[in-house]
C-alpha cells in the first residue's frame, strides 16, 4: 500500500527544516521505501524546497477567484512524480 504524507505548516512549524532534513537525507529516505520528490516549479531567487508556497499563486484567476481546475492538474502532475515509486511519498 501506498501512503502520501503531507506536511501543510503554517508559518513557523519548521516547514523549511523539515524540507531541509528531507532533502539532505533524500538517499537514505530511498533506501527505506521513501520518495521526497523535486517540485513541479522553480522561482528564481526562491529556495527550490520553498516552491509550494510560491504555488499556491498560481492557482487564483487575475480576478482573485480560485481556479479548481488549475488545482487538479498540478496536483496530478506533483502525484505522477511519485507514481513510479512503490513505496511512500512524501510533499
Amino acid at each position: 500500500m501506498k501512503t502520501l504524507y503531507l506536511h501543510i505548516g503554517t508559518t513557523k512549524t519548521a516547514t523549511t527544516s523539515i524540507q531541509r532534513f528531507l532533502e539532505e537525507n533524500k538517499d537514505v529516505l530511498q533506501k527505506y521505501g521513501y520518495c521526497f520528490p523535486d517540485s513541479l516549479h522553480v522561482y528564481p531567487r526562491a529556495n527550490k524546497r520553498r516552491n509550494a508556497h510560491f504555488l499556491v499563486a498560481k492557482v487564483w484567476d487575475a480576478d482573485g477567484s480560485r481556479n479548481q481546475s488549475k488545482e487538479k492538474e498540478y496536483l496530478k502532475r506533483g502525484y505522477s512524480r511519485s507514481e513510479p515509486h512503490l513505496g511512500h511519498t512524501i510533499m
